[in-house]
């Protein structure tokens, strides 16, 4: 090689060496104008505790599903839905009570405010799972996948077990009509 290729190879090292220095010190953490570090935003998923299923008779077409969601998190979260492969469809449902007579109200959503939790359970918000394809009995469990507002999902197992008596959650929802 002669000497001016040469010099050329170590400039272009050095200039490439400038730019991945440059371009690498964009990679590292962000720093206050004191130079101390700024610690970039964790996520935080909420929890699913104690997910359940009111056990039913064999011939039910809506069950009744219960949970506690909690949210760790500094931003509120929206639960938007729920799924689960033994329901046509499952809906947010809370107990309204007007002139002394209680009934069933479909939510589109519920608000988990940040470090808070939402409850669900009978008597007031709770998930309604549709035209099961088979009714589960006490002791088995059902897979649920819960939908949230920013896209997200959380999978929980939900136990089925008998519900207290008198827990007011007893309603009758009104048959589907032919199709």
């Amino acid at each position: 090689m002669s000497g001016r290729t040469t010099r050329r190879l170590r400039a272009g090292a050095w200039l490439a060496a400038v730019f991945l220095a440059a371009g690498l010190s964009g990679c590292g953490p962000e720093t206050t104008d004191t130079g101390s570090e700024v610690a970039e935003p964790t996520v935080v998923n909420p929890t699913v505790v104690d997910p359940w299923i009111r056990a039913a008779p064999p011939t039910a077409r809506v069950l009744a599903g219960y949970l506690v969601l909690e949210n760790p998190g500094a931003q509120a979260v929206t639960l938007v839905g729920a799924t689960s492969p033994v329901a046509a469809m499952v809906e947010i449902h809370e107990t309204v009570v007007r002139d002394g007579v209680a009934s069933m109200e479909r939510r589109p959503e519920l608000v988990v405010p940040a470090g808070g939790q939402l409850v669900l359970e009978p008597g007031g918000a709770h998930l309604m799972f549709m035209q099961p394809s088979a009714v589960p009995v006490a002791g088995e469990t059902v897979p649920v996948t819960l939908s949230l507002g920013d896209g997200s999902t959380l999978e929980a197992v939900f136990a089925v077990r008998d519900g207290a008596a008198g827990s007011g959650h007893e309603h009758h929802h009104p048959e589907p009509g032919p199709d």
